[in-house]
């Protein structure tokens, strides 16, 4: 069985979930890239513009990435919350893939709630077969925490889902 983990990362955290979940699940890791997001403006006023987005329901062009639904058992998807909800990025990934009958698992990294981004998310996948969702906190000097609370998500999808390990 394979597994792919699908993240949008704008500051490296939801990228060090996704890796961290990969070693565990030995999964193909499928990062989102907007050409927006590749610009030289700051964090900040990126965030400030995927807020804007989000707000919007802007679907922004991605970069070219490969990634076929049909290749995968199981499929993790990963954002930050953005504006209490996820990253444009993904609208336009939701777009572009149908996940009718796919196992997927659901995770939001934030430094204060989730808000409604996971409901959110699964909302976009009505005919996917959910099998879990998490949210992990971005709280400095506590990376190590979410990191640990990553790889038992993981090893509980593993068990869940009947994924060999």
């Amino acid at each position: 069985m394979k597994t792919a983990i699908i993240y949008f990362s704008l500051t490296g955290f939801t990228k060090s979930i996704a890796e961290t979940m990969a070693k565990v699940l030995d999964a193909d890791l499928i990062p989102l890239l907007t050409e927006d997001a590749q610009s030289k403006d700051s964090k900040f006023i990126s965030i400030l513009k995927g807020g804007s987005q989000v707000m919007g329901k802007k679907k922004p062009k991605l970069i070219e990435y490969n990634f076929n639904p049909a290749d995968y058992d199981l499929v993790i998807i990963g954002t930050p919350v953005w504006a209490w909800s996820f990253v444009p990025a993904l609208r336009t990934f939701f777009g572009e893939h149908d996940l009718a009958g796919k196992k997927v698992a659901v995770y939001a990294t934030h430094q204060g709630g989730p808000g409604k981004t996971l409901k959110n998310m699964i909302a976009e996948m009505p005919e996917a077969s959910i099998v879990g969702e998490r949210d992990f906190l971005n709280e400095k000097g506590k990376e190590s925490r979410s990191l640990s609370n990553a790889r038992l998500w993981a090893a509980e999808l593993i068990k869940k889902t009947n994924l060999p390990i």
